[in-house]
């Protein structure tokens, strides 16, 4: 999938994570997006490919966080919850429509783009962000359960990690629209 990842908000990733909740494994994101891939156009190196792939879906859990696994998170030191907004919003500013602002309790804030080189829209080096994703508690032995305001910015985190081998790491795609919308007190937020 190729998207703007420096001008975006992680469409691409979305987009790979929802193919690979529904079987396809294959889906994958092309770091760079189109900036990357634009010097290739011009000299004519590269073709898309727009022949018909048969793909039957198959979908699994193994990416996904439904809105229970993270109520039963909220109390499990082995999981940690990841905010990929910004931190005006981790901070309690509502600006999408979200019912209550605030984070889920205990979340860890990582803004999605901390990952991505802003002059070059390329990821950063796998050692800086793992070394931010450990100074967060974000490690691959860990469950990590990352979420946004509707899911595309935390999907976009989900198959970063994915990749970098966090073979733990979900996206929970109602984030703060279905969570916001929930009681207060069933449904806590700091």
């Amino acid at each position: 999938i190729v998207g703007d990842p420096a001008g975006g908000w992680g469409e691409d990733g979305r987009i790979a994570w929802m193919l690979r909740a529904l079987g396809h494994q294959g889906a994958s994101v092309v770091d760079g997006g189109y900036a990357a891939l634009s010097p290739l156009a011009d000299k004519n190196q590269w073709d898309i490919l727009d022949a018909p792939v048969a793909f039957e879906a198959n979908p699994g859990e193994e990416i996904t966080a439904s809105i229970a696994q993270v109520e039963a998170a909220l109390g499990d030191a082995q999981t940690v919850l990841v905010d990929t907004r910004e931190a005006r919003e981790y901070d309690g500013e509502v600006p999408y429509g979200e019912d209550r602002g605030g984070h889920l309790p205990g979340a860890v804030h990582l803004h999605f783009f901390e990952l991505i080189d802003p002059e070059t829209g390329l990821l950063r080096s796998e050692d800086v962000i793992n070394t931010r994703l450990q100074a967060l508690g974000i490690t691959p032995e860990r469950e990590v359960i990352a979420y946004c305001t509707g899911g595309v910015r935390s999907a976009w985190v989900i198959v970063v990690l994915r990749h970098l081998g966090y073979e733990r790491a979900r996206n929970y795609a109602g984030s703060m629209w279905e969570w916001s919308a929930m009681p207060a007190m069933t449904h806590p937020l700091e």
